[in-house]
């Protein structure tokens, strides 16, 4: 079993990994889409690739873990690095900060367009320049501060701001008068550089969207349009929700973590590993928040049509990566492994169909469905259109699907069509 100095080494590494794979995901997602043009970048989209980029940052560091601290360290299980590797690792986890302040900007952005019912437009031309330069500056800015006064130093689990040696005496406890080498008042500069910052980031957000949710409360009860609209702007407000709920699952155990070692010098064993195992998964986290929608969207699907697209589903599903196998192409089993996602599933249906609204499971088995979106002109052009027949449409500048409410009228009409295709193809196969 592992000892207690070990266990940093465990707890860390996979819930990093994890992050960076799901930041890695959102960002490459989001480009493979926009570049196929089945998506236009918002201020949304944008502030969410720059949260991922920070998280990667903060992410990757958190996963070199001991691994960058100086050999000559005592008491310190994995170290192998230099003084050099001990300050990149301080400087790039320092930078996590950049992606709490996206976050807090991401926030900002829900309460502009769902509060105060600004347009996409106003948002990107008014404020979304000083959302980038603020996050940025900030994050960077108090990066380079700690380089320049020495902070990045030996902390427990991993370099960042400390004051070195452990034991030394800082000027502000000593009237004046140091005994670091290296790290001077770095307990103040933890405050000031990281830990109120974050905290004010906390409050913000929480003030933010407890206005955004009342807004909802007051549309919710005083407008029956609201909850005929298909739930779109309530499916919006949810993953805002979801976002800063993973704002606080990620930061929240760090923060008393903190306290209770400056209370405590060591604080609680156990709560400092939670801490450790939910800080680096916020990106890990924000990809599930990022494909929720596609994943429910497919759900109604399936729901709506239990009798054969749950079967031609699965078999599009392995199709895909099966044939770019044989053809030997790596990148194009991942495409097509994690591109079938994003498909939509009335393409599924229609290309399944016989005509008779009955799926045919031995139809198009390769997964090379046409878009139903688009048609063929006299000319051979193609044509999209917006409509759609399962209920389920792209909502604007989002890169989800958005499925509309199923009715009970338009399931039981949904049930004795499938009945009466069911019998009439039973009947007809009699002698």
């Amino acid at each position: 079993m592992a000892s207690r100095r070990e266990m940093p080494l465990y707890v860390t590494k996979p819930s990093a990994l994890l992050s960076v794979l799901g930041s890695t995901f959102i960002i490459v997602d989001m480009c493979r889409r926009w570049k196929k043009a089945e998506l236009k970048w918002s201020t949304r989209h944008r502030l969410i690739i720059g949260m991922c980029l920070f998280d990667i940052c903060g992410s990757t560091a958190w996963f070199i873990g001991t691994w960058a601290m100086p050999q000559d360290e005592r008491r310190i299980v994995g170290n192998v690095g230099t003084w050099g590797t001990c300050e990149a690792q301080g400087f790039f986890v320092q930078l996590v900060l950049g992606a709490v302040l996206y976050n807090s900007a991401l926030a900002l952005y829900y309460f502009l367009v769902i509060r105060q019912g600004w347009s996409e437009e106003r948002v990107s031309r008014k404020v979304e320049p000083f959302m980038h330069i603020f996050s940025v500056l900030i994050a960077f800015t108090f990066a380079i501060v700690g380089l320049s006064k020495n902070l990045y130093n030996p902390s427990r689990w991993r370099c960042w701001i400390a004051k070195y040696p452990r034991r030394c005496e800082q000027s502000f406890e000593n009237n004046g008068v140091s005994t670091c080498i290296r790290g001077d008042n770095a307990d103040l500069y933890r405050w000031g550089m990281f830990f109120v910052p974050i905290w004010i980031a906390i409050l913000f957000v929480t003030v933010v969207m407890a206005l955004v949710y009342r807004k909802l409360r007051v549309l919710e009860k005083s407008s029956s349009r609201f909850l005929s609209r298909g739930g779109q702007t309530r499916s919006f407000a949810l993953q805002a929700m979801l976002y800063v709920g993973v704002f606080y699952l990620t930061w929240i155990f760090h923060s008393i973590s903190f306290i209770t070692s400056e209370i405590w010098d060591e604080g609680w064993f156990e709560l400092n590993m939670t801490a450790l195992f939910f800080l680096p998964l916020q990106g890990f986290f924000n990809c599930i928040v990022y494909m929720l929608p596609r994943l429910q969207c497919i759900k109604k699907l399936r729901r709506r049509d239990p009798n054969g697209s749950d079967r031609m589903n699965r078999r599009r599903r392995f199709s895909g990566p099966l044939n770019a196998f044989e053809k030997g192409s790596a990148s194009g089993v991942l495409r097509a492994w994690f591109g079938e996602t994003t498909a939509s599933a009335s393409a599924m249906k229609k290309a399944a169909s016989d005509g008779s609204g009955v799926i045919n499971p031995e139809r198009n088995l390769s997964g090379d469905l046409e878009d139903p979106n688009r048609s063929t002109d006299k000319g051979g052009n193609e044509e999209r259109s917006d409509d759609r027949n399962d209920g389920c449409t792209i909502v604007e500048d989002q890169p989800q699907y958005e499925c509309a409410p199923e009715s009970p009228n338009s399931r039981e009409e949904t049930d004795q069509k499938n009945q009466q295709s069911v019998s009439f193809k039973s009947d007809s196969t009699e002698p």
